[in-house]
């Protein structure tokens, strides 16, 4: 998790807030701080037409998982990070940047079920 997602937390309205961070503090989870690096490779995410200004913590929360090198992020949004021309189109511009691909998932696609 990046600090991207607590910033967009906080417009969330309650109870879910609330909720959302009670769960990251239950279960420890690790906040990715913000950096210049997310921050210039998100631009250019804007630069490229793959995600508008208005959608910039989309941006940032892709940006921020190839700067920090993790494979896959993993998101419902099915607008804005969850397409296939979103996914092309970040893996080349972090590839020209020098950062590696980020697979984009429905968390589905990741969970593993055991065999009944």
């Amino acid at each position: 998790m990046n600090q991207y997602v607590i910033d967009e937390l906080a417009k969330a309205p309650e109870p879910k807030q609330q909720e959302m961070l009670d769960t990251i503090m239950k279960h420890q989870v690790a906040v990715l701080e913000k950096s210049t690096q997310t921050e210039d490779l998100a631009a250019q995410y804007a630069v490229h037409r793959i995600i508008s200004e208005i959608h910039s913590y989309d941006r940032f929360h892709i940006a921020c998982a190839a700067v920090n090198g993790m494979d896959v992020i993993i998101s419902f949004n099915l607008t804005h990070i969850n397409r296939l021309s979103t996914k092309e189109n970040t893996e080349l511009v972090n590839r020209l940047n020098g950062y590696p691909a980020v697979t984009i998932s429905l968390p589905m696609e990741v969970i593993e079920y055991e065999d009944d």
